[in-house]
């Protein structure tokens, strides 16, 4: 599947399907309370809690890993925020997986009729 690099990447994971999509304006904007570039540790502080350590390394798209996760909400949707550093642990993107894959129909048309 191939994403945008250094900008926000969103992954919809469904075991049958992939939807991806792109938010926000500038392409190269940066994402919520993080830069592209940031390490974990200023993730974290300026997560102000939000953010916290993912232990889950199978979400690791290597050789880049998911070093962190916050809950994330948009569209009324609730996502876990997975946050992507490469290996110089500096921020490259922020991989969304939505908490009920089965709403990815409704995710999608509510992503695209916000662009109209």
């Amino acid at each position: 599947m191939l994403l945008f690099t250094k900008s926000v990447r969103i992954k919809f994971s469904v075991s049958t399907a992939a939807v991806v999509v792109l938010m926000g304006s500038p392409v190269a904007a940066d994402w919520q309370y993080t830069r592209w570039g940031d390490s974990p540790e200023e993730v974290l502080s300026a997560a102000d809690g939000a953010a916290k350590p993912n232990d889950d390394r199978g979400r690791d798209p290597l050789p880049n890993r998911a070093l962190l996760t916050a809950q994330y909400e948009a569209f009324g949707f609730r996502f876990n925020a997975y946050f992507v550093f490469d290996p110089a642990d500096q921020l490259v993107y922020v991989d969304l997986e939505p908490q009920k894959p089965d709403e990815c129909n409704a995710i999608r048309l509510a992503v695209t009729s916000a662009g109209h």
